[in-house]
């Protein structure tokens, strides 16, 4: 083979595939172990909505469920994660948290779910119900299905606490930042193979009991789907405990700050307080935090509503789960498309043209969503032919618009993100991020459901608060896009410090 054809060959492998040699040792068990805990989200994600959208008959307690328990939940654990952080290692801190998550899973699904009829309030909640508007009828089945209510939290944590902040912080440790423009956006594409796998599970699961009684379907389905999310979590377990144990020693470490990574000083543990000031002081910080609340916020907007049209179309919880399968199947093989043209933005146009990806596809495919539920006029030649009626049409447009902006999210949105933590130092890291994506996370999903809760109570259904929220998502968006060309100058000047 003549020298110029191996330089066009190693070309075209450096743009689509830029892990060398060894480094694969590092790069699969991490890129398998996030790929694990995003299945177990994607998982836990089609469940907990299943289980809260059929039990109620809508989307409405959703809203409730993100603002009233959610973020309490998030502020809650960031609270108690502050405190350990101060009192345990990162590695000990890892085992402390995920252990607790599956433990749960495990016991609602085999404890708290049959026990349902007789844990559930239900005459109270229907006292509840007499004195308070109809337009609170979400908050008060938030109350009245509690331990449903509670899955929805500890399945939305598992994203917020084991995802975003215990991985991408162990990754942030240990991975330098002349490397991770490589690694983060391929680190999903494995990732993606594994949420892929998930939407063949949930599938199969569902389908897999037809034939027995309809009362016990739903039921044999969230055990037989918690016993898998507890075996992942313990692979994830395991995978990190040999990482930690045998890759990535001290001499890794050292070898790290001798080819110019940023020398990791020790510094002083902060209190909770010093912990919250030094975020609400840093504007770098709160760049980022506009950045997360923005994603949240703008996602938010556009879930509730479709999810509204979901649940009328699947009133039985196996068949919505099982259609929030075929999403998680769609959404993965976007997303590793979308991974692979992405690292190749990252790389090639530089962290501002990724980073501002994601507010320009969600601002685009959800204005063409509000379109269609707005102006049903404007999308009616598309029912003739595809044959189907204006709700079924509405989901899957609305699917459309999802996995895009979820696809867009696992290439751009979280890699970009996570890049502009690596020039911060240790504290701002552990501390900073913890706030960010913990608090921040919960609060950007939590303020887009508390601005829909107060429109719900006033106007009476999601789908009369629809034109007020669309305006209120492109506003978000637009906010979203200036907070990203701000951040974009301060990363360069910190990034030139240490790479």
């Amino acid at each position: 083979m003549k020298q110029a054809d191996r330089k066009v060959i190693s070309s075209i492998r450096d743009i689509f595939w830029p892990i060398y040699g060894r480094e694969h040792r590092i790069y699969l068990p991490m890129a398998t172990m996030i790929g694990l805990i995003l299945f177990n989200y994607t998982i836990l994600r089609n469940l907990k909505d299943g289980l809260v959208v059929t039990a109620t008959g809508s989307s409405e307690v959703i809203t409730f469920l993100k603002f009233c328990a959610v973020l309490p939940g998030a502020v809650a654990f960031f609270f108690i994660y502050s405190k350990l952080s101060n009192l345990m290692s990162k590695r000990k801190l890892f085992y402390v948290v995920v252990g607790p998550f599956l433990l749960f899973f495990l016991t609602f699904a085999f404890v708290l779910y049959p026990m349902r009829d007789v844990i559930h309030p239900s005459i109270s909640a229907d006292y509840l119900q007499s004195w308070l508007p109809s337009g609170a009828r979400g908050l008060v089945d938030c109350y009245r299905y509690w331990s449903f209510s509670l899955f929805y939290v500890m399945s939305e944590l598992w994203g917020a606490v084991v995802s975003a902040l215990l991985f991408w912080q162990f990754a942030n440790d240990v991975i330098k930042v002349s490397d991770a423009k490589r690694y983060y956006p391929h680190f999903y594409l494995l990732a993606n193979c594994f949420t892929m796998l998930s939407g063949f599970v949930v599938k199969a699961v569902t389908k897999y009991q037809a034939d027995i009684p309809h009362e016990q379907v739903w039921g044999i389905t969230i055990q037989k789907l918690s016993l898998i999310i507890c075996l992942a979590g313990a692979v994830v377990i395991a995978i990190y405990f040999l990482l930690d144990r045998f890759v990535f020693t001290e001499s890794h470490i050292r070898s790290d700050e001798d080819l110019g990574a940023m020398v990791r000083k020790a510094k002083p543990k902060m209190s909770l307080y010093e912990s919250i000031k030094f975020l609400l002081s840093s504007r770098y910080l709160g760049l980022i935090c506009l950045l997360v609340i923005g994603y949240g916020v703008s996602i938010n907007f556009v879930e509730v509503t479709w999810k509204n049209q979901l649940g009328q179309a699947f009133a039985d919880g196996a068949a919505y789960t099982g259609f929030m399968g075929n999403l998680s199947i769609i959404n993965s093989i976007l997303t590793i498309i979308a991974i692979f043209t992405g690292s190749v933005i990252v790389r090639r146009l530089g962290w501002k043209t990724a980073a501002l990806f994601t507010p320009v596809v969600i601002l685009a495919t959800g204005a063409l969503f509000f379109t269609c539920v707005l102006f049903p006029s404007l999308v009616s030649p598309l029912e003739g032919i595809f044959g189907a009626g204006p709700l079924i049409l509405g989901v899957w447009i609305g699917l459309i618009q999802n996995v895009s902006s979820k696809s867009i999210k696992y290439a751009m949105f979280d890699p970009t993100k996570e890049m502009a933590y690596i020039p911060l130092d240790d504290e701002s890291k552990t501390k900073g991020k913890a706030a960010i994506d913990v608090v921040a996370n919960r609060l950007g999903k939590s303020g887009g459901a508390f601005l829909q809760m107060l429109l719900i109570i006033a106007c009476g259904s999601v789908g009369q608060i629809a034109p007020i929220v669309a305006v209120l998502m492109v506003l978000v968006c637009i906010v979203w896009i200036l907070a990203v060309c701000a951040l974009n100058e301060k990363f360069l000047s910190r990034a030139k410090h240490i790479a």
